[in-house]
């Protein structure tokens, strides 16, 4: 199961940059509304973390 936690309007710090509970981190780098993965090193404004429970 996935649940989808966005952070909108806030540019992530080194701490959140890193994964969370085995998820990936997800950056809608070209603000299409589609979440990329970026890896570790992502700050965008637009982001997801896609996590697994």
């Amino acid at each position: 199961m996935k649940k989808q936690i966005l952070t909108l309007g806030k540019v992530l710090n080194k701490a959140e940059q890193i994964h969370i509970n085995g998820g990936r981190k997800m950056c809608d780098t070209n603000k299409d509304g589609k979440c990329e993965d970026n890896g570790p090193h992502c700050a965008e404004v637009y982001c997801s973390f896609e996590i697994d429970f």
